[in-house]
């Protein structure tokens, strides 16, 4: 999408619903967060509330059961301290993996790798398997999935360690692999570092700790080198929201009903007339949620509405006389926000109608990220900063905004500002100080729709 400016233009306009229709929600060790974790009872929970995988954690017993069971001890879940793959399976079968969760799971029992695949519904529904055990349970796996005759594409195996992916791929070609990575990992290696990895395993794709700090790049080159983008594991929707943006292909997490009954009711809020998240561009610095616009101008080519709202996440450099927030091209002393070199932040709507200003010093910091806020009807303007208000001003001579909306200095005799933007909303109506508090804490979302002020 072009935007119209004769500026640097740097960010598309995100005004559309981003689709979660093609991310799949993956139960991790099931409905985790209702049953006890890795059990029959969770994984039947788990697609009764329309999961569409499960995953599952998976060890070889010492007489080559492979078992379902995250830790490598049974102390958490079970109780005694019996190490997992040294234990035969009967002895393991003695044990209560549910009691600890609740009474009502009392009795429940650690089931073998057939038994959870036996939970698989005929006609949908695909699962991950999580190898916790090392190389030698490569043999075993591959036969007990030709003994179960689960088709192929239904099964992906998910590890962390680069051995045992290269080996379930070389053993089984026709099951996905898919390499496991942390958050840590991601950041040590890189992004072409960790491709180059996968790549050099055989691995079908990457499944990725979730976080505000993956950016769209990252989906676009897995794309690029064929590879699968997952990511692990998601139990807010601030987070699910943004791994949808940047476009994975499943996410994992405790709470499959909430999570997906969450983001499919997410609907546009009729309200907001711009939502400018900064996310697509092909460089920038972290923002709030993915990327930030940093040191530029952008004309975003509209005027603000008559009566409205212009909420914002902005990181100040340094304090310096003085740098534009954001302005209007109609002329250098419209609808104007701004920090000057005493930390002072100003808003005025015209000459005669307008101005008003609050020390920042108290709440803010050079480059910490501040929610800024400002609304206005006919009467009057208010300011606000992380959700607070701090000023409220009658209008004198009010008049409608004019001239294009602008971050950084739209106006050629405004000092642009060299600070950084993120979440920047416009509003066609004054919120109220809720809806203000509910954006800078959970960002735009349906439930915002109303909450104007009265």
């Amino acid at each position: 999408m072009q935007i119209r400016s004769h500026f640097i233009a740097v960010v598309a306009v995100s005004l559309t619903l981003v689709s979660v229709s093609a991310v799949d929600i993956v139960a991790h060790r099931g409905a985790s967060a209702d049953a006890p974790e890795n059990t029959l009872p969770a994984f039947e929970l788990a697609w009764e509330r329309n999961a569409d995988r499960i995953e599952g954690d998976f060890f070889l017993t010492s007489d080559n059961v492979i078992v379902c069971f995250h830790d490598k001890t049974t102390e958490r879940l079970g109780g005694g301290n019996l190490k997992v793959s040294s234990t035969p399976y009967q002895q393991l079968q003695s044990l209560d993996v549910g009691a600890w969760k609740d009474p009502k799971w009392k009795g429940t029992k650690i089931p073998t790798l057939a038994e959870v695949l036996a939970t698989l519904p005929a006609d949908k529904g695909r699962m991950f398997i999580e190898i916790k055990d090392g190389v030698r349970i490569v043999k075993p796996l591959a036969e007990q999935l030709n003994q179960a005759g689960v088709p192929r594409d239904r099964l992906a195996i998910i590890c962390f360690n680069q051995a045992v992916i290269a080996a379930c791929k070389e053993s089984m070609p026709t099951v996905d692999a898919i390499w496991l990575v942390s958050t840590k990992t991601y950041q040590k290696m890189g992004t072409a570092s960790m491709i180059k990895t996968a790549k050099r395993l055989g691995a079908d794709g990457v499944d990725i700790q979730a976080s505000h700090e993956i950016t769209p790049e990252l989906g676009k080159a897995l794309r690029e080198n064929g590879l699968q983008f997952h990511c692990w594991t998601v139990n807010n929707i601030p987070l699910a929201r943004h791994m949808v943006k940047m476009g994975v292909d499943s996410i994992t997490t405790d709470r499959p009903s909430v999570l997906k009954e969450s983001l499919q009711a997410q609907k546009p809020n009729k309200h907001i007339l711009q939502h400018l998240d900064f996310d697509d561009q092909a460089s920038g610095p972290a923002g709030i949620k993915g990327r930030a616009l940093s040191g530029k101008v952008l004309n975003t080519g509209n005027t603000l509405p008559a009566s409205g709202t212009v909420a914002m996440w902005y990181r100040p450099s340094q304090w310096y006389n003085y740098q534009t927030v954001f302005d209007s091209t109609a002329n250098p002393d419209v609808w104007e926000l701004w920090i000057n070199k005493d930390a002072q932040i100003g808003f005025r709507t015209t000459a005669k109608d307008l101005r008003i200003t609050h020390r920042l010093h108290t709440v803010a910091t050079v480059n910490q990220w501040q929610h800024l806020a400002v609304t206005w009807d006919e009467r009057s303007v208010n300011l606000y900063v992380n959700a607070a208000p701090v000023v409220r001003a009658t209008r004198k001579q009010p008049s409608p905004p004019s001239g294009d909306f602008c971050l950084g200095g739209g106006h050629a005799d405004n000092t642009p500002g060299k600070g950084a933007w993120d979440e920047v909303v416009v509003f066609d109506s004054v919120l109220s100080v809720a809806a203000l508090k509910h954006l800078m804490l959970d960002g735009v979302g349906g439930s915002l729709a109303d909450q104007t002020k009265e």
